[in-house]
């Protein structure tokens, strides 16, 4: 199994396929892995991309560590890998949910090493409503306090996670995922191999990110893409990407939910093909 030590001595795990001179890293959500792209990876390797996929700091092969988690460390673990691998070339960027808001944090703080991204079913901010539902918290008392990694894990640690799971499950199930050996294996094991204290840790840095004071340093071409039936980021927070970052482009996924690149693949990567092929035109 192919893994390589970053400069903060973290051991992650990665995979690199295809020749091409273009390279696309893609990032997975949170509880995910880099299994999540098994719909893409040919597609995009026939198109002749390089694509890196990797496991974020305690998910899948990679280890977690002690300490909280945030959005800037896993952008800095990701700029760190690709130090590690010697990629220096501009890079493309496809993330989904978490790994959405990693593709942010690594374009705000490296403009010119990104030449496009793709921004699936992600956001800025989740908003203080949305947090406060799901933490059982007072969103006027919520709005008194900076939302930080700490704040959300003393949150999420008083119950929470064990009714997200469950309502995660039902949130994100569709057909696919549902019905199908691949869906569950690539999905749902994938969260279940993940450790109550990495999940934690994991949700907490994504409930604490937000990005809305900096979209307008993204200057690169962005396609951002929501899905109408997806009740964990709803489209509403792509379409408030897509409003606030110039340039960019929208595709709304109709009748899909929160994982349209299992749900409905061929869709997915048509739209995501037709974008790097007009940025590379």
């Amino acid at each position: 199994m192919p893994f390589i030590q970053t400069k903060s001595n973290l051991t992650m795990f990665y995979t690199l396929v295809g020749t091409g001179e273009k390279t696309i890293v893609m990032i997975h959500g949170a509880g995910s892995t880099s299994r999540h792209w098994p719909m893409q990876l040919r597609a995009l390797v026939k198109a002749g991309f390089r694509v890196l996929t990797y496991d974020n700091r305690g998910h899948g092969a990679t280890p977690g560590t002690e300490g909280l988690y945030s959005i800037e460390l896993l952008a800095k673990d990701l700029e760190e890998l690709l130090e590690a691998l010697g990629i220096e070339e501009k890079i493309c960027l496809c993330g989904i949910s978490m790994g959405g808001l990693i593709a942010q944090e690594f374009m705000i703080r490296n403009p010119d090493r990104v030449t496009a991204a793709i921004l699936s079913n992600t956001y800025s901010f989740l908003g203080y409503d949305f947090i406060a539902a799901a933490v059982g918290a007072d969103p006027e008392a919520l709005k008194q306090r900076e939302l930080t990694p700490e704040l959300m894990y003393e949150a999420l640690s008083k119950g929470y996670v064990e009714n997200w799971d469950a309502a995660a499950h039902m949130m994100m199930a569709s057909d696919f995922l549902m019905s199908t050996e691949l869906g569950k294996d690539l999905f749902f094991d994938d969260m279940v191999i993940q450790t109550l204290e990495e999940r934690i840790k994991t949700n907490a840095a994504t409930g604490a990110f937000d990005s809305r004071s900096r979209l307008d340093r993204i200057k690169c071409p962005v396609l951002v893409i929501g899905s109408d039936r997806d009740m964990t980021v709803p489209f509403a927070e792509s379409a408030y990407l897509h409003e606030h970052i110039a340039g960019s482009r929208y595709v709304v996924m109709e009748n899909m939910n929160h994982v349209p690149t299992m749900d409905a693949p061929e869709i997915f990567n048509r739209h995501m093909l037709a974008f790097l092929g007009d940025v590379y035109a």
